[in-house]
């Protein structure tokens, strides 16, 4: 039995920025941008290649600060990643475009510890060729500050 092509070592450039601003008497704004590309990759197997689309993903959102312990959220989430590329690539089932409407709320339990929860709607989306996409999406977390 043969083992199957993989990947040795892959190279990822990922490059962001994050800005944030108060933009009203308990109300805060804030915008993410993200690109991702794939500069590089080795495999197993001679002439075996695949890459990756690169990807951008954008959000923007507010939040309404008045209660410190209960801070809601609203986010709309933007992606757009490119067709993978190579041979081992499925160049017809990869890309697309995708926009979501996130709610969510942070909670504080104590001190400096928190907890997240926000859902996703997807709004919009224009997905080439035939590709999974879900009706929705929770996410839950938590952080601590030092």
């Amino acid at each position: 039995m043969r083992a199957c092509n993989r990947v040795r070592a892959a190279t990822d450039i990922i490059v962001g920025a994050y800005y944030y601003r108060a933009v009203g008497h308990n109300f805060d704004a804030f915008a993410n941008v993200q690109y991702q590309s794939a500069v590089t990759s080795k495999q197993s197997q001679p002439g075996n290649d695949f890459r990756p689309g690169n990807s951008t993903s954008v959000t923007v959102g507010v939040r309404y600060e008045q209660d410190p312990h209960w801070v809601p959220q609203l986010q709309v989430n933007l992606l757009h990643k490119n067709v993978d590329r190579g041979a081992l690539a499925d160049i017809t089932d990869t890309a697309g475009d995708v926009a979501y409407l996130s709610p969510g709320l942070t909670a504080r339990v104590v001190g400096s510890l928190y907890v997240y929860g926000f859902a996703q709607i997807p709004v919009y989306s224009n997905l080439v060729g035939n590709q999974l996409f879900p009706r929705y999406t929770f996410s839950v977390g938590g952080s601590y500050a030092f």
